[in-house]
This record gives C-alpha cells, structure tokens and sequence, in this order.
C-alpha cells in the first residue's frame, strides 16, 4: 500500500476532527445561522470527500463502506451546492461522520501496522 494512502486516510481524520471542533456546542439552529460556520464544515466536507476519491485510485477495495456515497455528495457540494440541504449536512456530521472516522482510523491503524 503505497504511503499515499495513508496520507489520504491522515486528511479525512484531520477533516472530520476539525468539522467536530466547529461544531461543538452547537446547535443546528445556530450552525444553519453562521454562514462562516456552515462554509466551514462544507469546505472540510469536500476535502473528506475528494480525499475519498484519491484513496480509491490507489486503494479500490478500502474499507469505508460509504465512499461512493460520500463521493458523490463531494460532487453534489462541489458542483451543484444549490442543492446542498444544511439539514441533510447537518445529520452527516452528527451521525455519519463519527462511523466513517472510525473506519479511516482502524484502516490507517491496519496499514501502520
């Protein structure tokens, strides 16, 4: 497994990690309200997402049983953020982004190993 792909697996924690410290303590009234907030955790949502897509060129099988998923709603945020429900955000980070940081750091953890 070349190195790459732990670095990849090394930006999806750092960005679910800052997406959490952003977050603490809010609601999701008072995330909706802040545009800086909510550009934020689009802007780590993205690179969760496009760090996602790389690891799967070098890596197809990675156990993140949510990548194509997660890819695609990279390209929705990316591409059509029109689209973007703050709700929809909102509930990955409270109930998604927990499970995919476990798998990216028992995947790191098995490559480290």
């Amino acid at each position: 497994m070349p190195l790459r792909a732990q670095a990849y697996l090394f930006d999806i924690i750092q960005a679910i990690e800052a997406i959490e410290e952003f977050t603490r303590g809010q609601t999701f009234e008072s995330y909706h309200q802040s545009r800086l907030l909510v550009s934020a955790v689009e802007r780590q949502l993205s690179i969760v997402g496009e760090a996602i897509t790389q690891l799967l060129k070098i890596e197809p099988n990675a156990p993140i049983n949510a990548a194509k998923q997660i890819v695609g709603f990279r390209n929705i945020l990316i591409h059509n953020y029109a689209r973007v429900s703050q709700a929809v955000i909102w509930k990955i980070v409270q109930d998604d982004l927990p499970v995919l940081k476990a798998e990216a750091q028992t995947f790191l953890e098995r490559l480290e190993a």
